[in-house]
């Protein structure tokens, strides 16, 4: 015959019962007097609580799928995974969220079609937005990375610079870019620091711009920058 302490465990995952655990030696540190059955009891049920509370997101990315909590569903979202489906909303219903979204139906609307409370509406309105600028920051990083030509590089990196409000020095632009270096030979980098002004007034700022030529016969010239 089966002990208690094994039937209780047969009924938790892994993660229940690193969270009992982590709560039974919190008791202990509080309580110490407390007897262990006590302490294992209450830390048993407090971990399926938690549990039971912290899966409330299903993602997927290809053919995989997994439910999760809330944080590790932000991170794998960062990862590529998208959100299907969360606690009370069923794939289909997530489908329909996501177009009233997209038509811009008011928040409070949202929520009395789909039966939510106004918080989670907006939580989930937020994990959209995230979810969606992080495809397109995806799909810009990819686009911006490779090009024909080196000219084309270096402009991209500029023109990037420009929407941040910075201007590049011309005097720099001409000196190290136009009559510089020129474009890198095969397997090398042309690198490059030049002074930004914002506003008309100079800055402690510098636009940094790699070039590197990767030999390859499709847009050879990979290009790195950034603003610092």
């Amino acid at each position: 015959m089966k002990s208690f302490k094994e039937l209780r465990e047969k009924t938790l995952t892994p993660a229940e019962k690193k969270k009992r655990e982590e709560i039974a030696k919190a008791i202990e540190k509080d309580e110490p007097n407390m007897p262990m059955d006590k302490k294992m009891a209450i830390a048993t049920a407090q971990a399926k609580k938690v549990a039971e509370g912290a899966e409330k997101y299903t993602v997927k990315k290809g053919n995989m799928t997994r439910k999760v909590d809330g944080a590790t569903a932000d991170k794998m979202k960062r990862q590529g995974w998208k959100l299907i489906a969360t606690e009370g909303l069923d794939e289909g219903a997530m489908s329909d969220f996501h177009l009233m979204v997209q038509e811009k139906v008011p928040a409070e609307k949202i929520a009395k079609e789909l039966g939510l409370d106004l918080k989670t509406v907006k939580k989930l309105m937020k994990d959209m937005k995230e979810s969606v600028e992080l495809d397109e920051a995806r799909k810009d990083a990819s686009a911006d990375l490779y090009f024909d030509t080196y000219s084309a590089a270096v402009q991209h990196a500029k023109a990037q610079a420009e929407k941040k409000g910075f201007e590049v020095v011309e005097d720099d632009w001409f000196n190290q870019v136009t009559t510089g270096k020129g474009k890198p030979g095969r397997g090398k980098t042309t690198r490059h620091t030049l002074k930004l002004t914002k506003n008309d007034k100079p800055v402690r700022q510098g636009l940094s711009i790699q070039v590197y030529n990767r030999d390859s016969a499709k847009k050879p010239y990979e290009l790195n920058f950034y603003v610092s």
